[in-house]
């Protein structure tokens, strides 16, 4: 009987050690799975929808909103911050960042931010510009 017992006890105890280590995870990468999280919510709407109707507009305040709530919990975590909660400047006047934003977790950041600016775009009308558009300068 005791043979049964202690395998389940072990199995428990592990169980619990890595859903207290999951909830507790506040990392920068853990912050990457919300943001494509995000992502994968929204894609499918944004491909659905017309352009410019009304549930285009109410669809992209929602985005807008999870995206920069995720951005202000994130930008928390991605600098270093003093005692007082403001962020810690180096001696060239630059944000220290976090020793978690390494270059992975920094080109998966930007990866994902390409992904996101790619959906958006995807839908928006592309118009040509007139010959003799005041932008096209010659140098």
């Amino acid at each position: 009987m005791k043979k049964i017992y202690i395998p389940f006890i072990l199995l428990l105890v592990a169980a619990v050690a890595f859903t207290i280590i999951k909830l507790n995870s506040n990392s920068l990468d853990s912050k990457l799975d919300d943001l494509e999280g995000i992502i994968d919510k929204y894609e499918p709407q944004f491909d659905a929808i017309e352009y410019e109707s009304k549930e285009y507009s109410e669809m992209i305040i929602k985005y807008n909103e999870e995206i920069f709530a995720w951005a202000e919990a994130f930008e928390r975590e991605r600098y270093i911050r003093d005692k007082n909660g403001r962020i810690t400047y180096d001696y060239a006047n630059k944000p220290i960042l976090n020793k978690e934003f390494n270059s992975e977790v920094e080109k998966r950041f930007y990866e994902i931010n390409n992904r996101m600016t790619r959906m958006v775009l995807r839908k928006i009308p592309k118009k040509e510009k007139p010959a003799d558009s005041p932008n096209d300068l010659q140098r």
